[in-house]
């Protein structure tokens, strides 16, 4: 290391002293190409001839470690993203002029947590709908719109009433 740090130093040097006694003009720059060259090759050599084998990896951690999922956490992030859908939901239904609506939502696979949508129950039993439309066009309304907002197909809103 000691004498890779000194070829190093001592062609740095060596290039700063024939850039300075170098005259100008084209004979200049193609010096100080071929000395910048020189200091890449020595400052690289040591890297090129690294062998790999002689590599110590004993810093990087162990690969055989046993990893434990927190279930909890999962758990806890999974309620408080249905709890955002719902919420979206219940969004879009007050823009209707619908409220006290119940929501459930169903995602595909909870125990992969894969936060897809599988479907969206809305039940309306005990809803206030305070809207002048007609109630058949609010509930396609409302199925084609939080289809819409999830991208989800329209079936997978199912409304009760």
């Amino acid at each position: 290391m000691k004498q890779w740090i000194f070829s190093v130093i001592s062609t740095v040097i060596l290039t700063i002293v024939i850039i300075l006694i170098s005259p100008e003009g084209k004979l200049g720059k193609i010096i100080k190409s071929v000395f910048s060259i020189i200091i890449l090759i020595v400052i690289i050599k040591p890297i090129v001839s690294l062998n790999v084998n002689d590599l110590n990896f004993n810093f990087l951690p162990s690969f055989d470690v046993e990893y434990e999922i927190d279930n909890d956490f999962l758990d806890y992030f999974t309620n408080k993203k249905i709890e955002k859908l719902k919420n979206e939901t219940l969004i879009i239904l007050k823009d209707f002029g619908i409220t006290n609506a119940q929501i459930e939502i169903e995602l595909l696979d909870i125990n992969s947590y894969d936060y897809s949508i599988n479907l969206i129950k809305i039940y309306l039993e005990n809803a206030v709908i305070n809207s002048n439309l007609e109630h058949i066009v609010i509930i396609e309304q409302i199925r084609n719109k939080v289809s819409e907002n999830f991208n989800l197909n329209a079936q997978k809103v199912v409304i009760y009433e």
